[in-house]
C-alpha cells in the first residue's frame, strides 16, 4: 500500500521541521518539494508514522494525482526517468551486441524486401539476392530467416519498450 503526503516544513530558532521516518517496513521517499510518498503492508503501519509527525509541520494525505503534480519536475522524479532510459538502452543494446551499425541500418530494407517478396515473388529484392549470392545460400530460406529475426526483434524491443512505459507511468501518472 502506497499513500501520499505533503507537509509544510517548518524553521525554528535550532532546527527545521519537515516529515522524517520510516525503515525497512515503512519506506519513505523524499523529494525537493514538501511531499513523500510513503509505502508499507499495511495501512496501520503508515497511518502511525504519519500521526508521529509534529503537528506544526501539518501532514495532510494527498491524492496520486496531486503527488505525481507536485513531484514531476524534482530531481528525485528526473533521476528516475534517467534511470529508467538507462536499463532501456543497455536492454535493446544488449539484444544488437557484436552487430555493426552498417549492417543494422540495413535491417528495414532487408524486411521490407523480405515481406513484398513473401507476398509477391516477381517484387524485386536487390539487397536480399545481394545478401543471398555473398552468402551462397537460397533466395527463400534467406527470406524467411529474415523475417524470422524481424518478427523476434520487433517483440523483444516491443516487451522492453512496455516495460520502460510501464515504470515511466508508475512514475508520472
Amino acid at each position: 500500500m502506497v499513500k501520499y503526503v505533503s507537509f509544510e516544513k517548518v524553521k525554528t530558532e535550532f532546527t527545521v521541521l519537515e516529515f522524517r521516518g520510516g525503515d525497512e517496513t515503512i519506506k519513505v521517499k523524499y523529494y525537493d518539494v514538501p511531499v513523500v510518498s510513503i509505502e508499507a503492508d499495511n495501512e496501520a503501519d503508515i497511518l502511525a508514522l504519519i500521526a508521529q509527525q509534529p503537528v506544526e509541520i501539518k501532514c495532510t494525505e494527498i491524492t496520486r494525482t496531486d503527488f505525481v503534480a507536485l513531484t514531476k519536475d524534482t530531481t528525485q522524479t528526473k533521476r528516475a526517468l534517467i534511470q529508467i532510459n538507462d536499463v532501456f538502452e543497455n536492454s535493446v543494446n544488449a539484444l544488437i551486441d557484436g552487430i555493426p551499425t552498417n549492417e543494422r541500418l540495413s535491417w528495414d530494407k532487408q524486411e521490407a524486401e523480405a515481406r513484398a517478396y513473401t507476398a509477391d515473388t516477381t517484387t524485386a529484392t536487390p539487397l536480399i539476392d545481394s545478401l543471398a549470392a555473398a552468402r551462397g545460400i537460397d533466395k527463400a530460406y534467406l527470406v524467411s530467416k529474415i523475417i524470422e529475426k524481424a518478427d523476434l526483434f520487433s517483440a523483444a524491443v516491443g516487451t522492453l519498450i512496455g516495460e520502460r512505459q510501464k515504470q515511466e507511468d508508475e512514475i508520472l501518472a
